[in-house]
């Protein structure tokens, strides 16, 4: 695979629902998005068999993962094991980006678990 540069602002923006916008790339052995969540939004519990970190830029999430509530805010970083049920509330306006491998392939074809489950 060539080197790729790219700005989140030239990919096209998945609207999830109302609440959530995400721009996604995928490489070879990982993906990233770039999550921008509106206060009160949540991506549903749910599971996948990827690993996940999560770099918070602004605002806060409140992650529930496998029962165990998580809160992050600006320049912090949390671990979502593969398989871990979790989901997340946007406890502010908030911009995150989140890092997975192997990449998300269920969200570059909108399929993923997020997109079905967010009304």
């Amino acid at each position: 695979m060539a080197v790729q540069k790219f700005a989140f602002e030239e990919l096209p923006e998945d609207k999830v629902n109302d609440k959530i916008s995400r721009w996604i790339s995928v490489g070879h052995h990982m993906s990233v998005a770039k999550y921008v969540i509106k206060r009160g939004g949540i991506a549903p519990m749910h599971q996948h068999p990827n690993e996940q970190v999560t770099l918070m830029l602004e605002g806060r999430f409140r992650y529930t993962i496998d029962g165990k509530d998580v809160v992050i805010g600006p320049g912090e970083v949390v671990f979502v094991p593969p398989n871990a049920m979790h989901g997340v509330e946007a406890l502010d306006d908030a911009v995150a980006i989140d890092f997975s491998s192997p990449p998300r392939l269920d969200m570059q074809s909108g399929d993923d678990p997020v997109k079905k489950l967010a009304k």
